[in-house]
């Protein structure tokens, strides 16, 4: 499981919209800057986005057995 902080660096009590901070994935260095609600919302977007096309590789980690074996050589 990824997991993310969101840091506000400003918030206007009277304007929900006017929000500012980053999105910081935890465990890398990355920050996406947010100016405004909608801009917090579409950070997190991109941020699990990204995670998502990282991790292409989660169906080949099913493959692998407690032991560490590749499951198809053992099969096959």
């Amino acid at each position: 499981m990824q997991s993310y902080i969101v840091r506000v660096y400003h918030r206007n009590p009277d304007n929900m919209n006017d929000i500012s901070g980053v999105v910081v994935k935890v465990g890398t260095q990355r920050e996406y800057v947010f100016l405004d609600f909608t801009d917090l919302q579409e950070s997190l977007a991109q941020v699990i986005k990204l995670d998502d096309s990282e991790n292409t590789n989660y169906s080949q980690a099913k493959q692998i057995d407690m032991y560490g074996h590749d499951q198809l050589s053992l099969t096959g």
